[in-house]
């Protein structure tokens, strides 16, 4: 009970354990009272003591102090390892000398456990932690763990039953395995593949779908490559890439209109996509491409001109233009006119019946039908909302359909040689371009270490390209730009005078006065009555009339004219008195102006010192409060 009681009380808490109440200045109870003897740091000697205790000392110093110190007995583990007797059946252990264990020994155990660790992590596909992997199998975590886990069971039966099979059996139901050489027979081969093959050329080897063989309209999603220099004509031929295929064809860029409509467009728009209708085979839609100008990898430029990926296939949707067709009048009969030059044929006429149509002048109309008239087709009968001139010229808005040309041409430089196998037989005979060794002997500039005609060694380099991409003597057959020919011919682009900017010189045109009939300015009140005189081809009789003066009418216009005289003459002196004042004043005006801005400058100045020492005295007051 004692020894009971003993134990309740080494359990039993203390009362106010929880609570702290001593100071925090106060020492750790739990660890010694450390005493420092002041006298004791003034000794350098203890200072050298305690050095290499720290990270600035010693650390070598350290260690060979702590291999020369004796080990204690009671700090091994021969208490706990050593020889023990079990006081219950008496039975005695002797311990165990690790020492004499072999390392031969401890490998083999060592390399016996990793083959069981291995075994059972590809039994169960997945590290062994105690759990069943039959049990986990039996109760997937999830439907897509359990799809997975059918997936697996269906792939292990079906190459368990593979293996069982013959080799010759097992390629027919499974076809060839990755990494194995196989034997390809072609048919229908190019003569000139097998001619001009080229042992050193690698080639890529891929299949088809079936709705690639054949060949249609595809409309890409395109846009010029940032880094090209120039924007991209209409109709220009460019050289696709796209998967397995290179070819050239002609592209028609368009976009959507809002309505639906696809609209061509002269050339590719400026750091954004357009479409692009081509006509060549087809590729699997959302498959990129890239399009070349030229094949010549010598060009100085970025050869990239567009990027862009395949859309659809879809064949019945239009390529729409804008067409403004122009023609003139005819004959003229009040707000009817017959307009010739716009149409071929009455049938065309039918065609745009009810279209609308415009003069220069803006006057707007309609087409109504097809006129006959003797020795003339395609004039149209037209009314407009106003009368028109003969000089009119009258135009109408329409949309035309752009047909894509269905060109399509192949880039087969696999099918081309560069030189024949005689020239390349006596080029390599010559000492400058062959040089024969049995090993390679480092980097030598314009030859190429291989095997060729002549055996081993160093050959001449003869991988330069010509223009068109292709190796010297070998010209890809690919159609080149309306501006590469101009180039070549040393031709500039036509120039059609109606098509330049040039300043526009209109005749002022001068219209009629209004002629108002006699029987309406009769019947028309005053206020609107013409009040202009028309000008007479002779004088009035009263101008053509002589006055003869009396004679004081004379002395009369003679007075007239010295009183207006003297007037004259004193305006004069008094303009001139006025100048004067005028250039007076402008001379005192610059002192003036001088004299007022110092004035308002000290004004100014006394202002700014009133308003500083008011600031400073409410500063004082604030800081006093």
């Amino acid at each position: 009970e004692s020894e009971d009681g003993d134990d309740l009380d080494f359990f039993k808490p203390v009362g106010g354990q929880g609570k702290s109440t001593a100071a925090p200045e106060t020492d750790d109870c739990s660890k010694g009272k450390i005493t420092l003897e002041e006298d004791s740091w003034k000794d350098s000697n203890d200072f050298e003591s305690i050095r290499n205790r720290f990270v600035t000392g010693d650390w070598d110093a350290g260690n060979e102090r702590g291999e020369l110190r004796p080990q204690d007995e009671s700090d091994s583990d021969s208490e706990l390892y050593g020889d023990f007797e079990d006081l219950e059946s008496g039975e005695k252990f002797k311990a165990e000398d690790e020492s004499k264990e072999d390392e031969s020994e401890l490998a083999i155990k060592k390399a016996a456990k990793k083959a069981a660790f291995d075994e059972d992590y590809d039994a169960s596909g997945s590290k062994v932690d105690g759990t069943d992997p039959a049990q986990e199998e039996k109760d997937p975590a999830s439907y897509f763990d359990m799809i997975k886990q059918d997936m697996n069971e269906e792939y292990a039966r079906a190459r368990a039953e593979l293996d069982t099979m013959d080799p010759q059996m097992r390629v027919a139901m499974e076809g060839y395995r990755p990494g194995s050489y196989v034997r390809l027979r072609f048919s229908g081969m190019p003569y000139e593949l097998v001619k001009n093959f080229d042992p050193t050329s690698p080639l890529l080897v891929g299949g088809l779908l079936n709705n690639e063989h054949s060949v249609g309209l595809m409309r890409f999603r395109l846009k010029r490559h940032r880094w090209h220099r120039k924007i991209l004509k209409n109709k220009d031929p460019l050289i696709f890439s796209i998967g397995w295929r290179r070819f050239q064809s002609i592209p028609v860029y368009n976009l959507q209109d809002v309505g639906g409509r696809y609209r061509m467009i002269k050339y590719t728009p400026e750091h954004m996509h357009c479409l692009a209708t081509v006509y060549g085979p087809l590729a699997p839609l959302n498959t990129g491409l890239v399009a070349f100008q030229t094949l010549d990898s010598s060009q100085a430029t970025w050869r990239i001109s567009a990027t862009g990926t395949v859309l659809d296939f879809d064949h019945s949707s239009k390529i729409m233009k804008k067409l403004k067709i122009v023609g003139t009048p005819l004959k003229v009969n009040r707000n009817t006119a017959f307009i010739e030059g716009m149409f071929n044929s009455d049938l065309e006429v039918a065609k745009f019946e009810g279209a609308g149509i415009k003069t220069v002048s803006g006057i707007r109309g309609t087409i109504k039908k097809a006129a006959k008239m003797p020795g003339k087709k395609g004039v149209a009968r037209c009314t407009f909302e106003d009368k028109i001139l003969y000089k009119d010229i009258v135009f109408t808005r329409s949309w035309v359909q752009v047909e894509v040309p269905k060109f399509y041409n192949q880039i087969g430089e696999k099918l081309l040689t560069t030189s024949s196998s005689a020239a390349a037989v006596n080029a390599a005979k010559d000492k400058s371009t062959f040089i024969p060794l049995k090993a390679f002997d480092g980097r030598k500039e314009g030859f190429v270490f291989k095997t060729g005609n002549l055996g081993l060694g160093y050959y001449l380099d003869d991988s330069q390209k010509s223009e068109n991409g292709a190796p010297d003597g070998a010209q890809v057959p690919i159609m080149k730009t309306v501006a590469q020919l101009r180039r070549e011919s040393n031709m500039g682009a036509p120039v059609n005078r109606d098509s330049l900017y040039l300043p526009i010189e209109r005749v002022k045109r001068v219209f009629n006065p209004l002629q108002v009939p006699q029987k309406l300015q009769a019947s028309l009140p005053y206020s609107s009555k013409p009040k202009l005189e028309k000008k007479r081809k002779r004088k009035s009789l009263d101008a053509r009339r002589a006055v003869v003066p009396s004679s004081d009418e004379k002395k009369a216009y003679t007075l007239m004219q010295q009183l207006q005289t003297i007037r004259n003459d004193k305006a004069a002196k008094k303009k001139a008195k006025r100048a004067e004042a005028l250039e007076r004043a402008a001379k005192r005006k610059p002192k003036e102006e001088a004299w007022r801005e110092e004035l308002q400058k000290a004004e100014r100045k006394k202002r700014y010192i009133l308003q500083g020492q008011a600031a400073k005295r409410d500063q004082k007051r604030m800081s006093r409060g």
